[in-house]
């Protein structure tokens, strides 16, 4: 990080990565700021899907406080995990947890996780690729008869 602006990157890098190692919870998640359908209508949500992008993304930076937000975060991620290596968008202990199923790109992002990590992962690649329309694109959930009524609705009027 040489040049103009390296010592200007190396200072945001500092602070975001230091806000992050305190924002974290001692389950190894995240918390994330829900906003539906306006700001004025704001919850905080254990979101494993959330989580799964700032360990992704903090795979890539040099600092020294990066390594224990990364160990701290993959068994978070792996205690996420439900039968057959699939994930949810809402932890075990969010109370929206049941209000989806499981879904394709939570499991992709978690499973992309444990990967960079060398963590344990279920071959869960023909599982996902079963999820898919006549044109090959992903469906988001595993089965939408999972989901509480109340979800359906909501989904229906997007």
């Amino acid at each position: 990080m040489q040049g103009p602006g390296g010592a200007q990157l190396r200072d945001a890098i500092e602070r975001g990565v230091r806000y992050l190692s305190g924002a974290q919870r001692e389950t190894g998640g995240f918390l994330a700021e829900n906003c539906w359908p306006d700001v004025s209508h704001c919850s905080q949500e254990r979101c494993m899907f959330y989580t799964t992008f700032v360990l992704y993304a903090l795979s890539t930076v040099e600092h020294r406080a990066v390594a224990p937000i990364i160990r701290l975060g993959v068994p978070y991620i792996t205690r996420q995990m439900e039968a057959g290596g699939w994930w949810r968008f809402w932890d075990h202990d969010d109370p929206l947890h049941g209000f989806v199923g499981p879904d394709t790109d939570g499991t992709a992002a978690a499973s992309a996780v444990l990967t960079m990590s060398s963590a344990p992962l279920p071959d869960n690649v023909e599982m996902l690729f079963q999820y898919r329309d006549a044109r090959g694109a992903f469906y988001t959930w595993q089965d939408p008869s999972l989901f509480h009524p109340q979800a359906l609705q909501l989904i229906e009027k997007l």
